[in-house]
């Protein structure tokens, strides 16, 4: 087996290279995004035995490459609810690819890659990220997953409450903050919050959970303001998958205004057709952060990359053995 790392800005120009080098044949065993952006993909040629072929294989089918993978992609589309304009794009962006026998996920992946944006949060975010988005959208559990990811990591981790709204919240946060044994303060106000932020004393990961915001009331749009005001925080949305299309796109938009240029996506483990993160991630301009894929505080946080999601979006019996759990980075 002849096993090459390729690397570049995009999936588009790192597959350019896998098949000047490697040949239209070229199996991709891994793909993975650095937090700048860089895209880094394992492939081989040659033969490849066992459960790797096997895994591989799941996202063409048969283990072959397709000679003209629109014909699915574009059933793949319409079952999951994407508006015709924006799958247009999508096909467009897949046409140059359709005789270049790959897989259908990997040519997929090239059409994800080159019309949205893929940035998964860092370990070690360069200042405090705050958690923004509709009620009930997973915000608090979304703290509880980062916060448990980074200790397991063996970063330090400071957790502050600003969500002095929903019942519980901050006793939920209480309770993950004692059995990992990592820092949590409560902030009722914008200046409780601008003291704890400052006494966070440099932890490797500052996360703020913020209350849920209707991004078209003014008064919650303001009081949202008024926190991100207080110091250089980064707001990173949480939207639930499952949403209408329309309103996941609007939402989305809505926050993006507000400074968000991340977006988690929650409930991947409950939604069937995810149309409405393609629209959001489109229309809004945010970048495709991480996504929830199990209730599991431990381990139900997952980083996302085009393969990834074009698995996810992809029929199922064209992956059997590739989980939803596979849409993150390894």
């Amino acid at each position: 087996m002849k096993l090459r790392i390729f690397g570049a800005a995009s999936m588009n120009e790192v597959m350019a290279q896998v098949r000047e080098q490697l040949g239209g044949d070229a199996i991709i065993l891994s793909t993975q995004t650095d937090p700048d952006g860089h895209v880094r993909v394992t492939a081989a040629a040659g033969e490849v035995a066992g459960e790797v072929a096997e895994d591989v294989a799941g996202a063409a089918g048969d283990g072959n490459p397709v000679a003209d993978p629109l014909p699915i992609i574009r059933r793949a589309l319409v079952a999951h609810g994407v508006d015709d304009s924006l799958g247009d794009i999508l096909l467009e962006a897949a046409h140059d690819h359709r005789h270049s026998k790959m897989t259908c996920a990997v040519a997929f992946a090239a059409a994800l890659d080159s019309c949205l944006t893929f940035a998964p949060l860092p370990e070690t975010p360069d200042r405090p990220i705050m958690l923004v988005g509709p009620p009930g959208a997973g915000k608090t559990v979304t703290v509880a997953k980062l916060a448990a990811r980074a200790h397991l990591a063996g970063l330090s981790v400071r957790v502050i409450g600003a969500d002095t709204v929903k019942a519980g919240g901050f006793a939920q946060l209480q309770q993950l903050a004692e059995a990992l044994r990592i820092g949590l303060r409560k902030a009722e106000d914008p200046e409780e919050l601008r003291t704890a932020i400052a006494g966070s004393n440099g932890g490797d990961l500052v996360i703020v959970d913020s209350f849920g915001v209707n991004p078209f009331e003014s008064d919650d749009i303001d009081r949202l303001k008024q926190l991100l005001a207080v110091a250089n925080l980064e707001p990173v949305l949480v939207i639930p998958a499952g949403l209408d299309t329309v309103d996941a796109a609007e939402i989305a938009t809505a926050f993006a205004s507000l400074g968000c240029h991340r977006a988690i996506i929650t409930r991947l483990d409950l939604a069937r057709r995810f149309g409405s993160l393609l629209a959001a991630a489109h229309a809004s301009r945010l970048a495709l952060s991480d996504v929830s894929v199990s209730p599991n505080i431990g381990d139900g946080l997952r980083s996302l990359n085009p393969v990834g999601l074009a698995r996810l979006l992809l029929p199922a019996e064209l992956h059997a053995n590739t989980a939803p759990r596979e849409a993150e980075n390894r």
